[in-house]
């Protein structure tokens, strides 16, 4: 079972091969949500399969590397966390798959074609991803989930904004890649293995400075991916791709693949204090900066980004804590509440052909399918109970507060008030609330249906947090000690009052929190940094490099063929054609021999 469902998994993209060569050569005009048609049926298939066989699935090994006595095989397991985490990435993606298919349908059969494959690859690269069960697939499926991005935000490559942010986004964690890549050989002649059991039973037994600079180096390389402080700059920018890859790469996939790392990981970080310490913090200082600066933003994907930052920090913090089943319950609930976001923003966006959130003011119904459904949406990401974003928000709240002093515990508790603050400016900004009016209610139904069923199934998810819940505790057979009511009010009441006031003082909260807010613009526009660095250093490295192989490996390479060339071509003058020249230095060598002769015997 585990072989066949890898392979039903391997063989989506080649399945869009096929159609586009069909397409090509024998039927022609053929509808091109054909594209996405065959790819979901297969996820659908992949998706019950796990869902009915979770209990019976195991694990599956691939030869990959046997060269005399190294042996470095490709492992799989099937165990709970990675079947649900699997699970969450193929819920998310058949959603982007089918709301895509009405998204590009403007896009001709060429653009049809690349954006599905690339999507599916990068689809099933996640789901290969999350059933890794050693370093090197890992770190494989890793570089294509990298790759496939750097096509997916370049898809519209008509912009060169689009284009300049995808070779951002792809050099900024090719970065990152080689330190993962310097990490991951670090252990391996440590622990002679790459799978994650032997290598979290190696680094616990000897955390020396050795594997502690191999753990620095794959944080490192987990922190550009997810684009924490200080490599915040290239996410934001993603957004010039279609609106559904950033629902896909900002709920489910890319950016949350290094905290699913340090999930795997997480038996061998209190082991090093200093990674520890750096994976809290860094949470702590992402999640306060990007949630400052996102109410500093007018641009609707723009907020969600730097959400997805800030949240994504608050998944660490847990991890910084030794509470890692805290910090994948947050990216399990997240997933489906950003995921929708992303996906009704674009739907704003394809509707109005505008960004801007003042110039998108009223433009929902509250009353309205998608009205309903933002505003899920916008309550689940400020954490408004019983939504599905308020429960794994409440445990690391709680969690937190218990554990950490009082400097720390401030910085979180405003992240969490401006994070309250961006979403009622969202909620409160995109919504007109008005009478109930039920008039063309199912009309939206009927004339945006590919829209609307996956954002509806979102919304649901979003909605039933106490289901959400329950699914995650009951599939992991873990549970969290159990919030009081008093707690709970106190978390509450806070968050809603903050969220109800800043509809009634929006103007006013933002003179107040001016400051803050250009505090924090000169922590977040960093770009100008990295352009530094670029050019100072690896413009000028590339050019001193390219000066060095021009003059002077090529030269000692070139050296003894041009002393040769120019040798035969002195000697080539001797044959000149001229009898007088050959006569008068053939005299002169015999006179030259002479000469030596003389000299030699003393005649």
């Amino acid at each position: 079972m585990e072989k066949f469902f890898l392979f039903l998994i391997l063989i989506v993209p080649f399945t869009v091969i096929l159609l586009h060569q069909i397409n090509q050569r024998y039927v022609k005009d053929i509808d091109l949500k054909v594209y996405f048609v065959l790819p979901i049926m297969i996820y659908l298939l992949g998706l019950f399969l796990l869902l009915t066989n979770s209990s019976n699935l195991g694990s599956y090994e691939l030869n990959y590397i046997d060269i005399h006595s190294i042996n470095i095989p490709l492992t799989f397991l099937f165990n709970s966390s990675n079947i649900l985490m699997s699970i969450v990435v193929l819920l998310v993606s058949l959603c982007v798959l089918v709301y895509s298919s009405k998204f590009i349908s403007g896009e001709n059969l060429y653009r049809h074609f690349r954006y599905s494959l690339f999507l599916t690859v990068f689809i099933s690269s996640m789901v290969f991803f999350s059933l890794s069960n050693d370093l090197l697939s890992s770190f494989i499926f890793w570089e294509f989930l990298g790759l496939c991005s750097f096509f997916l935000i370049a898809f519209y490559n008509h912009d060169k904004k689009a284009i300049y942010s995808s070779i951002m986004a792809f050099w900024l964690t090719r970065l990152g890649d080689l330190f993962f890549l310097m990490g991951l050989i670090i252990i391996y002649f440590g622990s002679s293995s790459m799978g994650f059991d032997e290598i979290n039973k190696f680094l616990s037994t000897t955390p020396n400075s050795f594997n502690n600079m191999a753990f620095i180096f794959i944080l490192i390389g987990i922190l550009t991916k997810c684009a924490q402080y200080p490599f915040t700059v290239w996410l934001p920018r993603a957004m010039k791709g279609p609106t559904p890859i950033s629902a896909l790469i900002h709920s489910a996939t890319m950016v949350v693949a290094g905290i699913l790392l340090l999930y795997k990981m997480s038996p061998s970080i209190s082991f090093f204090p200093f990674v520890q310490d750096s994976i809290l913090y860094i949470g702590l200082i992402t999640s306060l900066l990007c949630a400052i600066y996102a109410l500093y933003e007018d641009d609707l994907k723009a907020v969600l980004a730097y959400s997805t930052l800030s949240h994504i920090g608050f998944m660490m913090i847990p991890l910084g804590q030794n509470s890692q089943n805290l910090g994948f319950f947050h990216l399990y609930s997240h997933s489906f509440f950003k995921s929708l976001l992303f996906l009704i923003a674009g739907y704003l966006i394809i509707k109005y052909n505008e960004n801007s959130i003042k110039k998108l003011k009223n433009k929902l119904t509250l009353f309205s399918p998608v009205g309903i459904i933002f505003t899920i949406g916008c309550l689940s990401l400020a954490g408004i109970f019983p939504l599905t974003g308020s429960f794994s928000k409440e445990h690391i709240i709680i969690n937190f507060l218990n554990v950490e002093g009082y400097i720390p515990s401030v910085i979180l508790i405003i992240s969490i008030i401006f994070t309250c603050l961006y979403s009622s400016k969202l909620l409160f900004n995109v919504i007109k609330i008005e009478k109930n009016n039920f008039s063309n209610f199912f009309n939206s139904f009927n004339n945006e249906l590919l829209y609307l069923v996956p954002i509806t199934f979102l919304g649901i998810l979003s909605l039933l947090g106490f289901f959400s819940q329950n699914f995650y505790l009951n599939f992991l057979n873990i549970s969290f000690e159990e919030i009081t009511i008093i707690q709970l009010l106190s978390i509450q009441l806070p968050i809603i009052f903050i969220f109800i006031l800043n509809y009634f003082y929006e103007e006013k909260i933002k003179i107040i929190t001016n400051d803050i807010i250009q505090i924090s613009k000169y922590f977040i526009e960093i770009e100008n940094i990295y352009r530094t660095l670029y050019r100072n250093i690896f413009v000028q490295f590339g050019k001193f490099i390219g000066w060095f192989d021009r003059n002077i490996i090529d030269g000692i390479i070139n050296l003894p063929p041009y002393f040769i060339v120019n040798l035969s071509s002195y000697f080539q003058k001797v044959q000149n054609g001229f009898i007088r020249g050959y006569a008068s230095k053939f005299i002169i060598i015999i006179i030259f021999v002479i000469i030596i002769l003389g000299i030699s015997y003393n005649i």
